[in-house]
């Protein structure tokens, strides 16, 4: 990871985000302090079909259907009603 000024991002911008599109990171420093770090993206993670399954697929909470039909019965309160 490199350390870079703020005089000089502003100077080198292109140049850095080269880099870090490369895979390196950057530490930003203002008056040698560091205030930000600028770091590649991550690429997205997908995920698999039997994954997504798995997650349909797992047990419920037993007691959902009882606190739904109490919430259900004292109603919804509208915090804005006048």
């Amino acid at each position: 990871m490199s350390t870079v000024g703020v005089r000089e991002l502003r100077q080198n911008a292109s140049e850095i985000l080269r880099a870090v599109e490369a895979g390196e990171s950057a530490t930003v420093t203002v008056a040698g302090r560091p205030v930000a770090q600028i770091v590649p993206i991550s690429p997205e993670r997908w995920t698999t079909w039997e994954r997504i399954r798995q997650v349909f697929d797992s047990p419920t909470d037993s007691d959902w259907d009882a606190e739904r039909r109490e919430f259900g019965a004292s109603g919804i309160d509208d915090p804005w009603a006048r």
